[in-house]
């Protein structure tokens, strides 16, 4: 049997709000019914799409019930992007971070998927390695004093990795 990693499968924002494509009229909601419907034991949330739900009226109590009627799991929170940011992103990061530790005590959660700075020249970076590194070892050691794990997602876009 595949791990629970492996079988989980993202449920966010993005897909409904690609140039090419008109808005989507699904729900974030419908994404633990079609993850099980397709035989997958678990679902990543992105944390656009858990703050457009709360906006709906949402409580975590309520997307549990929801997980569970379907048999998922949350496994995954994403996409925590303003810890890489500058300094005088710091309050958003906090935020960030605290909206993403609440809904993992809150619904279970284990992993937290972090993106880097995708903006900025090499040089740029090379300048705020120091700081990015520390940013990133105070979120793994924060996410760490909850039981969470951390990953840092490579994208094609971000000058960070190379």
């Amino acid at each position: 049997m595949p791990s629970m990693m492996t079988m989980a499968t993202r449920i966010d924002d993005r897909r409904c709000q690609s140039p090419s494509r008109p808005r989507s009229t699904r729900s974030i909601a419908d994404g633990p019914a079609a993850a099980a419907g397709a035989g997958f034991a678990g679902i990543g949330l992105n944390l656009g799409g858990w703050k457009r739900l709360r906006r709906e009226g949402w409580s975590s109590d309520r997307l549990g019930e929801v997980l569970d009627r379907h048999g998922q799991l949350l496994v995954e929170i994403e996409f925590l992007q303003a810890w890489a940011g500058p300094p005088e992103s710091a309050v958003r990061a906090a935020e960030e971070e605290i909206l993403a530790y609440e809904l993992a005590d809150e619904v279970g959660a284990r992993h937290l998927q972090l993106g880097g700075p995708s903006v900025g020249s090499v040089a740029q970076i090379d300048d705020d390695v120091d700081r990015l590194a520390e940013s990133f070892a105070g979120v793994c050691d924060r996410a760490a004093e909850r039981g969470l794990l951390v990953s840092l997602e490579f994208l094609p876009e971000m000058t960070t990795i190379g």
